[in-house]
């Protein structure tokens, strides 16, 4: 039997293409893509002259799928992608033809990336990845055909450099494609050409065609009980005049003999439509899915050096011999500083991304990413990713050793619950990965990792922060194991609710110019601990900050509503503080004194706000800062809009841009008096001080708040810049300058810089 799949890129324009390339190829079935047209408008009469039936799905001017069948009408089994009944686009059919099920797909762009649009076409993906794990276990024979809006690997298309932005190459889609073949489809055309593929779509541009410069994106997965004979794609086709930019691509598969084709029935239909329908026949045991599937499809192993490596064979252990799982987390400077938190569990490292690294302190609930599983071998790997590769930076051991689990690690990573011991040269004591998310609710498979409440090791983030404190390799400075090296150090779960911090040292600072709430973290269920109910106030959020006789109210976005809530600001200013910031909830109380939202909506909608009233339940009325000043014209950063504040800017240490804004912020007074009105010489580190560096001695670029100066100081330059202001030296931060050199002399003294 002969199947094809064709994106046709509308129908009635090539109707007779189509027509002509059915007498000559003679297929037995073949899936059509991008029909673009309505159902009513599908040229069924064309088509059964030429002796083949239609199973249509239309869409008017976009989308649609359609299936033909020579010499049988097709039977419908499911004509839209399940999984999501709010989605209307025209883009999945399945049919029974001959005792094998045929799914004619057209899977979403995704361009522009990234975006609502390829948001889309993952969250289609899982639906797909989902409705073919179930199609592989009906004991159906099953083949999937159409345009799946992906390429492979970069050997399945001309240049993949050129195209690496583009939706069709982006590593999340083909690790979806590579989680569906890893069930134990058959790719046809991959199978049948082992050294170059054939492409199977021309882009309509540049003579693309006439330079082969083409991609693979159309695809036929072939199913068990199903034998492949051949492949290929009808190239030529795409050289007429007047094509689609796609070539058809074509499989010849057979029933093995072991299995006779059998006439689809109601029954059969029932059976892929519940996975609790009784099957009529026994399926054969699929393939072993390939554990290493989507690690393996992110990464190109002849440009990047992480190992390619293989699911680790399981050894047979016997009681009381059994070898300690391992565990890694590498410091991973990516797009952005992150933490790889690995933990061995059958064969592989079962991976997550912990954006801002592991605490001891139990109250830091740090969110973590489950990600692909990596080899074993990766415990090893400390380098660069090169450039363009999927996870681009530098990549340290930050900490291993062993760890176990607490009860059965796979239970609890199916449950969304791993509580288990570390033992390693950073951390030690009881940990616990928890889901927040629902599986296949959102993009992201969200964790949080947290140090267990009452464990020995405990300890509040005030007095230890592993992060800061241990930065390094602990390959290239071995530490030893933590529980060898240091007896426990921590405080207990009692010690932590009962000891209040020590303020003996803190010095005031300056009332910060603005505050962010603290708002609430959705999670899946009550952490564990005694827990009382807090009022929940039907209203919105207000901050108050009172600096002497001055009130100001913002809301928790950081806009001024004190004009709006006059008579709230007066209120406050009767309580008689002189430096704090309150943080509350304003409402309007109905009759029964509840909240009532609508009355709250009403009243500040129509100016009317004497029945609004403020509940404050949090009080900074003493406000400290880590670094001390002692001004009272402390400098603030109000005016200065900091972009990319989490960039890093020193790799050693994992120090950011904010942390360098928060630093010339706090020693602006002891800083400004050797900068003011000296002409200086700055050193910019846009891609951190790894990077290049270079000078700036003029105002070549704006930078807010530094001053030009006169250009007779150096005669036959350009004017020279001063640095007179915190303003001006946050300016600088947010410019990435990373030292400032002065002459010896003012602008007013000799215009000679020795």
């Amino acid at each position: 039997m002969r199947v094809a799949t064709w994106n046709i890129n509308n129908v009635n324009k090539r109707v007779a293409l189509l027509v002509d390339w059915l007498h000559r190829t003679q297929p037995d079935v073949v899936a059509l893509q991008e029909i673009k047209c309505p159902t009513a408008d599908f040229p069924t009469a064309a088509l059964q002259e030429a002796g083949y039936s239609s199973l249509v799905v239309g869409q008017r001017t976009w989308n649609g799928v359609a299936i033909l069948s020579r010499n049988a009408d097709p039977l419908p089994i499911v004509t839209a992608l399940p999984g999501d009944p709010a989605d209307k686009e025209a883009r999945y059919l399945e049919a029974a033809i001959h005792g094998i099920l045929f799914a004619c797909l057209y899977l979403p762009n995704g361009n522009p990336q990234p975006g609502p649009k390829f948001d889309y076409k993952l969250r289609w993906f899982e639906r797909l990845r989902r409705r073919t794990e179930e199609l592989w276990h009906s004991g159906h024979p099953v083949v999937l055909l159409g345009d799946w809006n992906v390429v492979p690997t970069d050997a399945d298309i001309y240049k993949p450099d050129t195209w690496r932005d583009d939706a069709l190459l982006q590593p999340e889609a083909r690790a979806a494609f590579a989680s569906i073949l890893a069930q134990g489809w058959t790719d046809a055309i991959g199978k049948v050409y082992h050294k170059k593929v054939p492409f199977t779509f021309w882009d309509y541009r540049r003579k693309r065609w006439e330079r082969d410069a083409g991609l693979r994106i159309d695809h036929i997965l072939v199913g068990h009980s199903l034998k492949l004979q051949d492949a290929g794609v009808d190239r030529e086709e795409r050289g007429k005049e007047s094509p689609s930019d796609h070539a058809p691509v074509w499989a010849e598969i057979a029933l093995e003999k072991s299995r006779a084709a059998r006439k689809p029935t109601i029954d059969t239909k029932k059976s892929l439509g519940s996975k609790k329908a009784e099957r009529t026949t026994k399926a054969e045991p699929p393939s072993t899915p390939e554990p290493l599937a989507q690690y393996k499809a992110k990464r190109d192993f002849t440009k990047t050096a992480e190992p390619a490596g293989a699911a680790a064979k399981l050894p047979r252990r016997s009681k009381g011999a059994a070898q300690p799982l391992q565990f890694v987390i590498q410091k991973h400077w990516a797009s952005r500083l992150h933490y790889d938190f690995r933990l061995e569990m059958d064969g592989v490292m079962v991976s997550w991304a912990v954006p801002k690294g592991p605490s001891f302190d139990p109250k830091v609930k740090s969110m973590a990413i489950h990600v692909e599983d990596h080899p074993i071998d990766y415990n090893s790997f400390e380098g660069s990713i090169p450039k363009g590769e999927y996870g681009a930076g530098k990549v340290i051991i930050w900490d291993r050793g062993t760890w176990e689990p607490v009860g059965d690690p796979r239970d609890g990573l199916g449950k969304g619950k791993i509580m288990f011991h570390l033992h390693g040269q950073k951390h030690a004591g009881l940990w616990e990965l928890v889901r927040i998310s629902k599986p296949g609710e959102k993009k992201q498979d969200q964790w949080m990792l947290f140090k267990k409440r009452g464990d020995a090791w405990a300890r509040p983030s005030t007095e230890y922060d592993v992060i800061t404190a241990l930065p390094d390799s602990v390959v290239e400075t071995p530490l030893g194991l933590a529980e060898e090296r240091e007896q426990v150090v921590g405080t207990t779960a009692s010690a932590l609710r009962t000891t209040p911090p020590t303020l003996a040292n803190a010095r005031k600072s300056r009332l910060p110019a603005k505050l962010e709430p603290q708002l609430a973290t959705l999670v899946s269920s009550v952490p564990e601990g005694d827990w009382i109910i807090e009022t929940k106030f039907d209203g919105y959020r207000i901050l108050a900050r009172v600096e002497g006789d001055e009130v100001r109210l913002y809301t928790r976005n950081g806009n001024d509503w004190t004009e709006k809530l006059q008579q709230v600001a007066d209120g406050i200013a009767e309580l008689g503080l002189t430096r704090a910031w309150l943080d509350g909830e304003i409402v309007v109380l109905n009759d029964a004194g509840i909240p009532d939202f609508n009355r709250l909506q009403n009243a500040i909608d129509n100016a009317r706000t004497r029945d609004i009233v403020m509940f404050v339940f949090d009080v900074a009325a003493s406000v400290l800062a880590p670094v001390a000043t002692k001004s009272k014209a402390a400098p603030s950063i109000s005016r200065v809009k900091i972009t990319h504040p989490d960039r890093v800017i020193d790799p050693s240490t994992g120090l950011r841009k904010i942390d360098l804004v928060r630093y010339y912020e706090s020693v602006a007074e002891w800083m400004l008096p050797h900068l003011r009105d000296r002409p200086t010489s700055l050193v910019r580190a846009p891609t951190g001080i790894m990077g290049q560096l270079f000078f700036q001695k003029h105002p070549e670029s704006k930078m807010p708040g530094l001053k030009e100066l006169d250009p007779a100081l150096w005669p036959g330059h350009e004017a020279l810049l001063a640095v007179n202001s915190a303003d001006a030296l946050i300016s600088a931060a947010q410019m990435n300058v990373v030292e400032f050199h002065t002459w010896n002399s003012s602008r007013s003294s000799s215009p000679s810089p020795a």
